[in-house]
């Protein structure tokens, strides 16, 4: 079933460095897109910080992989937190569509989903990952 991610609050800190501050970079790119609404901002800024978040999550997504496939992590484990990264990414790609429309109705609430889709997959992925680097200890 999984968890919704409504109890986990971003960003998650597994204790190394690259990735909470990865976790740490997103964490604000997608405060910042869930707070457009209050802001005067043009519409090809706000395609700028969705550019900036796509970038940030596939370089996030590619680091944390490498390091799954360094920590004694099961394949089944490993091959779903890789599909999930590969589902978040997709509906990125789908909400950047429809924000090319409609930029500015749509920035917020798509921040806000973004958010949610971002924090289910620390509830159910990252917190994981976190728990076994306690139990192995640090990663070379």
């Amino acid at each position: 079933s999984g968890n919704d991610g409504k109890d986990i609050s971003m960003p998650i800190r597994l204790g190394i460095g690259l990735i909470d501050y990865q976790h740490e970079s997103l964490t604000k790119l997608v405060d910042n897109l869930c707070e457009l609404q209050h802001q005067a901002i043009s519409s090809s800024d706000v395609l700028a910080l969705w550019d900036d978040l796509g970038r940030e999550l596939q370089a996030h997504f590619a680091d944390e992989e490498r390091l799954i496939k360094r920590i004694t992590f099961a394949r089944y484990k490993q091959h779903a937190h890789s599909q999930d990264h590969a589902a978040i990414l997709e509906t990125y790609a789908k909400l950047k569509l429809t924000l090319v429309v409609d930029t500015h109705n749509r920035a917020t609430e798509w921040g806000t989903k973004i958010r949610s889709i971002l924090l289910k997959h620390y509830a159910n992925f990252d917190v994981d990952m976190h728990q076994t680097l306690e139990r192995v200890g640090p990663v070379p």
